[in-house]
């Protein structure tokens, strides 16, 4: 997502957060 300053490191990391668990969850 593109935001600013804080709104956007921590939609950075909630969004990486979510794709790296669907995608491990993909992989199964």
């Amino acid at each position: 997502r593109v935001s600013r300053g804080a709104v956007s490191a921590a939609n950075w990391s909630s969004d990486t957060t979510s794709i790296a668990t669907t995608d491990s969850f993909a992989r199964w």
